[in-house]
């Protein structure tokens, strides 16, 4: 299944590079992936951050700490509608941020070859989303042997990685592909081959995206992004230190308290 291509009407050769969608690289095998198709008017970008409360739970556990008389009096108080929290206790953290996402959907038509343009390519899609063995040539072997996982891997000498482009305007590279859906549109040829099939693909980045690396993903239509005066520089910002962020914090807990309690 090595060079398939698939193609959507107008031929290739007459396409605007602007408008062509491509999945290419190596499997986990080392089987090359190289599939060309025209770009949908739409798709979709997902990325999601993780927030949690900065002393989420905190007062209680402390009151959990203190014994039963101390609980039941928190507990009259929450009753009465005056639990002991303030706005500064939900100041929300961040924890994470999810891997971008992105879904498409494909379309491969036949213009010229059957075979090439629409059945390898989209058994070459399917393929990326499941595992595969080490084929040894012995099935009792290969069925206790473990399963090499489709996509990037950090075992060492690991060969996957596909990328998907969009036209010039955005590029992903060493990606996983999540899910593809496949519907044949059509009735297969004499000869077995489909002439037509919609997929809809969806990918991720293996590790979370970062501004700079967001960037760079769009690099051939995002300007260089200028820094407002006064704003600190990641480098400065790394150089302070944990106590500063200790003393920051004891500071602000210690307000937050003392405005509480009516100092």
């Amino acid at each position: 299944m090595d060079g398939a291509v698939s193609t959507y009407p107008p031929p290739l050769a007459n396409m605007n590079p602007n408008y062509m969608v491509m999945v290419s690289g190596n499997d986990e095998l080392g089987n090359s992936i190289n599939i060309i198709a025209s770009a949908p008017e739409e798709f979709s970008l997902d990325v999601n951050s993780d927030w949690t409360p900065l002393l989420g739970g905190l007062v209680d556990k402390i009151i959990g700490e203190m014994g039963p008389k101390f609980q039941l009096a928190a507990d009259t108080m929450k009753m009465m509608g005056t639990p002991l929290q303030n706005t500064f206790m939900t100041q929300q953290t961040w924890n994470s941020t999810s891997p971008l996402e992105l879904k498409i959907p494909l379309k491969l038509n036949q213009v010229y070859d059957a075979r090439q343009e629409v059945t390898i390519p989209t058994l070459q899609l399917l393929s990326l989303c499941l595992p595969s063995t080490l084929d040894t040539g012995a099935s009792a072997i290969d069925a206790i042997l473990p399963l090499l996982a489709p996509g990037p891997s950090l075992a060492l000498g690991s060969i996957c990685n596909i990328s998907v482009s969009i036209g010039r305007v955005l590029k992903f590279t060493n990606v996983i592909v999540t899910g593809v859906s496949a519907v044949f549109t059509t009735l297969p040829t004499a000869q077995g081959d489909f002439i037509a099939c919609d997929i809809d693909l969806s990918i991720r980045t293996s590790r979370i995206v970062t501004k700079k690396a967001l960037l760079d993903m769009f690099a051939g239509v995002m300007p260089t992004p200028q820094r407002a005066a006064g704003i600190p520089t990641p480098a400065s910002r790394a150089s302070y230190g944990v106590g500063d962020i200790a003393r920051n914090l004891a500071g602000g807990i210690a307000g937050e308290i003392g405005s509480l309690l009516g100092f």
